[in-house]
């Protein structure tokens, strides 16, 4: 039989010269990230340029990072550190229904390194959650000390606690970084009514905005609309304090101070290239302070409402355990 013709081979297309995708130039690639000399089990400190880094992994069962209150008296007048984070209703008519804290006429406020001296085995310290000018309140978002929600009461009314992003650690030291899921609340309607459960929600505090979320820096202005309406110094560059968490569940806490103040959109990219997958903004400006094995890494004079304390152990005084070998 006849061989079957073969089909005309179609003409050659002229070859199209492949053409490169970029790939984005990071922001501070050219600050190269150096690392001290370790002191604490799981707490590393390191700088990138002026930036102030450190890094901790909640994970080990012998570390710990917890809120901290500054001290006051109650409407009672028994004087600790602060169980609520509003002024009493002795003291304000503005106050809420718990027991409030004051110094004064004010709410009290102290620096980080005050607060982390309380705490034995306090390793670092920073800043945490915005807090009202003038000292009228105390901690703006949602606060969590020790599984026990400290911002209920009158103090979530406008319903800012669940709306505004926020940091928690479970007390097995898993990090989450985001806004509430309403389905999580019994009542939405009556966000202060909701008291999150104490194992997932050991450790919280809020922040504004949600810089970076899934590996991706988020859009300033509609994330600040969403969860507060307004955005803190958004295109101004300003001292910063930011946490996040890279894809292995270790915290980055970083400070930024007023000379190399940076956009909101610039600490995000910073995040981003430190290795957050999500990662949220604290109080900044004149409240960014970290505090470090017994020193100020970023000083400011001006006391804050709320700080975040990382514990931990001497190096030598934790067994190393080489991978695989449990």
């Amino acid at each position: 039989t006849a061989a079957t013709p073969a089909p005309p081979t179609a003409s050659p297309t002229p070859s199209q010269p492949s053409i490169p995708v970029p790939s984005p130039t990071p922001l501070f690639g050219h600050l190269g990230e150096t690392c001290a000399p370790q002191q604490f089990a799981a707490v590393v400190h390191c700088t990138k340029g002026p930036y102030q880094i450190l890094r901790v992994d909640p994970l080990r069962p012998y570390v710990k990072v917890l809120v901290a209150m500054p001290q006051g008296y109650d409407r009672w007048g028994n004087f600790g550190e602060c169980r609520d984070v509003l002024m009493p209703d002795s003291v304000s008519e503005a106050g809420g229904s718990g027991p409030g804290c004051y110094v004064g006429a004010t709410y009290p406020a102290e620096r980080v390194g005050q607060m982390a001296a309380r705490y034995p085995g306090a390793v670092a310290a920073i800043n945490a959650d915005f807090f009202s000018p003038f000292y009228y309140f105390g901690a703006m978002g949602l606060t969590v000390q020790n599984g026990v929600r400290l911002d209920l009461g009158d103090g979530d009314r406008d319903e800012r606690s669940v709306r505004r992003s926020s940091l928690s650690i479970s007390r097995d030291g898993r990090v989450r970084i985001g806004v509430v899921d309403r389905q999580n609340l019994p009542d939405p309607q009556a966000p202060w009514s909701w008291e999150p459960d104490p194992q997932e929600y050991w450790t919280t505090v809020g922040g504004l905005p949600q810089l970076v979320r899934g590996g991706r820096v988020v859009e300033m202005k509609p994330e600040c609309i969403a969860e507060e309406g307004w955005c803190p110094e958004t295109y101004n560059r300003r001292a910063r304090t930011a946490v996040g968490v890279d894809a292995l569940g270790r915290l980055i806490m970083v400070v930024v101070p007023e000379e190399h103040g940076l956009t909101l959109l610039e600490l995000a990219h910073l995040m981003l290239e430190l290795g957050a997958v999500d990662a949220i903004n604290l109080d900044g400006g004149g409240s960014s302070q970290m505090w470090y094995g017994g020193e100020y890494l970023l000083y400011t004079p001006r006391p804050v409402a709320q700080g975040l304390i990382v514990i931990s152990e001497p190096l030598d005084a934790v067994e190393w355990v080489p991978p695989g070998s449990q």
